[in-house]
């Protein structure tokens, strides 16, 4: 997003001893628009793809990852998977960036339950082998000579 410097403003600073650049929250270039978050911002760009050249790249997002990046900025207030990204997708931009990535709220949700998954994978595990074992009997009995 910020090849052009659209999104960043070119003054740096400098908090916690992390360089930070504050968001560009000015209006649009092509259409005078100013928007309070990435996704109304990314509506309005997929929207110019139809009668503008420039935007034909702009990749469409699927429902289901909106609803999956929704859900995960609800849940777990982040942003990106590996690092945070500059802002949130649906969050207002006055709620300033993330603090966060993603991973490590999956990670808490998912932490007691590798216990319980493995468990189910062995018993899962036995069934299949004791199904097949069975299977082959039934296919492969041999029969009886008179």
């Amino acid at each position: 997003m910020n090849s052009n410097n659209r999104t960043k403003s070119s003054v740096a600073k400098s908090v916690n001893g992390t360089i930070v650049y504050p968001l560009y929250v000015g209006p649009n270039i092509y259409t005078n628009t100013t928007y309070n978050n990435f996704w109304d911002c990314y509506q309005s760009v997929k929207n110019l793809t139809l009668s503008d050249s420039r935007y034909e790249k702009v990749k469409e997002v699927s429902e289901g990852m909106e609803t999956l990046i929704r859900a995960m900025e609800d849940e777990f207030s982040c942003n990106g998977i590996c690092t945070p990204g500059a802002f949130y997708f649906f969050r207002n931009l006055d709620a300033g960036p993330p603090t966060q990535n993603c991973l490590n709220g999956l990670k808490d949700v998912f932490k007691d339950k590798p216990l319980a998954i493995g468990i189910l994978l062995l018993i899962s595990f036995f069934f299949t082998i004791f199904a097949f074992i069975t299977s082959y009997g039934l296919c492969y009995s041999k029969e009886k000579k008179h």
